[in-house]
């Protein structure tokens, strides 16, 4: 993995001459803001494509355009307007923002087509802004790569998307603007009681004071997938609900002769796994990897016997979804509901699909994983921070918020956008998807340091070594937290 830790030290003393001025009264005052780095922590953004659709389902993939009724049912000029920028804090002189963004697709319903389709819609409330959308994707760490290339040459971008472990590394040299004094000048109590508080919180820092150092935009959230009509036989309709319940449906799932489910090795699906057995993967202070522990360690024994056991099987890449079309297994492994449209086209009809939480052990609460990203402010000016920031409150209010979710599968920012008619019409017609949408409350966003993005790759080489057979679970997860102890002690 290529690493980016030395280039940190470099940054910080090209930044500390370069930033911009403090914003004046009507732009919030910026502290120091972020560093660079890294491989995004939260969402499977390196797998291999399903066969199913030519791109997988990662963050950076395109989204299965929607239908066409959904397509044009975006949220016109005029109903826009009612949530607009304020023209009080609009731009009174042309300003251009340049967006980083990892949304593939151009056409109507796909990801990058969608977020095309409001940033053209906000034209026309705040005709002197510019959003210049430039797309680069995830894969293979492709966009932060360019975004820690852009700060060693203090030739930024105005806004990006970020994983938590990217703002975390960008803050360090001051190319993060933190958004706390915007959100108090600008959002009301009713406004910050309306977003979902678990994706807002997923921006904040503990390490850094608590500043909302972004903001949520394409959040997904990792669940199980489900063969709704098998597990009604097994006796579980709603799903497993603990690992023990698993056990159980896995028992008449493989006696009818189908395997229960599949397994594709990841650092980050493994995350909300160790949540639910009462464990963590870091320690409170974030020095110490802790995926080791004994509930880790259960976690990858628990897959590793079902596969010997041939009630698992080690899917490549996302090839797990045409084997759940076909009938071939019963449930998917841990894993995002960004992946919801490949894995109805999978599907086609076939049966009803089914969502539920990740199983947690006996006595446990559930504890999800939020995956994708939010977004950041980088230093520049004082009309852009300002302007970037408007166009942020406006592309998550409620309507288009609700847009957001109907056309590509990602969780409303606002809790009104379920109030929305389009979203509701939306959920009338995928009702499982209601389940991951009530489990907002339950979620967490990922780990929130630089050095995580290290650790994320030496906790993959873990679990997809122990997974295949390759190593024993307990040794791998051991090797994995020594070398990524090394990693955060770099922080």
């Amino acid at each position: 993995m290529v690493m980016h830790i030395a280039r940190i030290a470099l940054l910080v003393g090209m930044l500390a001459g370069c930033s911009a001025p403090a914003p004046q009264v009507t732009a919030p005052t910026a502290a120091p803001a972020a560093a660079t780095s890294v491989a995004g922590a939260g969402a499977t953004v390196a797998a291999v494509a399903p066969t199913v659709a030519a791109v997988g389902p990662t963050v950076a993939a395109a989204a299965k355009p929607a239908a066409t009724a959904i397509a044009q049912a975006a949220p016109t000029v005029a109903a826009a307007v009612g949530t607009a920028v304020p023209k009080v804090a609009a731009s009174t002189v042309p300003v251009t923002i340049t967006f980083w963004h990892g949304m593939n697709g151009t056409e109507p319903g796909t990801q990058g087509g969608t977020l095309r389709q409001l940033v053209d819609q906000y034209k026309q409330i705040a005709p002197n802004v510019t959003i210049d959308l430039d797309f680069t994707p995830y894969t293979a760490n492709e966009l932060q790569n360019k975004v820690t290339a852009s700060i060693a040459a203090n030739n930024m971008p105005d806004m990006v998307q970020a994983f938590e472990s990217d703002v975390a590394a960008w803050y360090k040299p001051g190319a993060i603007v933190p958004l706390d004094d915007f959100m108090k000048q600008s959002l009301t109590a009713a406004d910050l009681d309306d977003l979902q508080k678990t994706l807002l919180d997923s921006g904040r820092f503990p390490q850094y004071e608590n500043r909302q150092l972004s903001f949520p935009f394409n959040r997904s959230i990792y669940v199980l997938y489900y063969n709704k009509p098998e597990l009604i036989k097994a006796g579980f309709p709603d799903g497993p609900k603990t690992w023990d319940d698993m056990d159980a449906a896995c028992e008449k799932i493989v006696a009818g002769g189908m395997p229960c489910y599949a397994v594709q090795p990841s650092s980050d699906s493994f995350v909300p796994i160790v949540w639910g057995r009462g464990g963590d993967v870091i320690s409170k202070d974030f020095k110490k990897a802790t995926f080791n522990g004994p509930e880790g360690v259960a976690a990858l024994t628990y897959d590793v016997n079902n596969i010997k056991a041939k009630k698992a099987y080690v899917s490549k890449g996302f090839d797990w979804q045409n084997d759940f079309g076909s009938k071939k297994v019963a449930m998917s492994p841990v894993t995002t509901i960004a992946g919801d449209p490949f894995i109805a086209k999978a599907v086609n009809d076939a049966f009803e699909i089914g969502i539920a939480p990740v199983p947690v052990a006996p006595g446990k609460q559930v504890k999800s994983l939020f995956s994708g990203t939010n977004l950041a402010i980088m230093k520049s000016s004082p009309e852009k921070e300002l302007a970037a920031w408007n166009f942020i409150k406006w592309l998550t209010e409620t309507k288009q918020s609700a847009f957001w979710t109907v056309q590509t599968s990602y969780l409303p920012v606002r809790k009104s956008a379920m109030n929305e008619q389009l979203l509701k019409d939306y959920i009338a017609k995928t009702p499982r998807l209601k389940v991951a949408l009530d489990m907002i409350p339950t979620g967490a966003a990922g780990i929130s340091v630089a050095g995580w993005a290290d650790a994320r790759s030496y906790l993959l080489d873990a679990v997809t070594s122990a997974s295949t057979l390759v190593a024993e679970p307990k040794a791998a997860l051991d090797d994995a937290a020594r070398k990524s102890d090394e990693a955060l002690a770099r922080d």
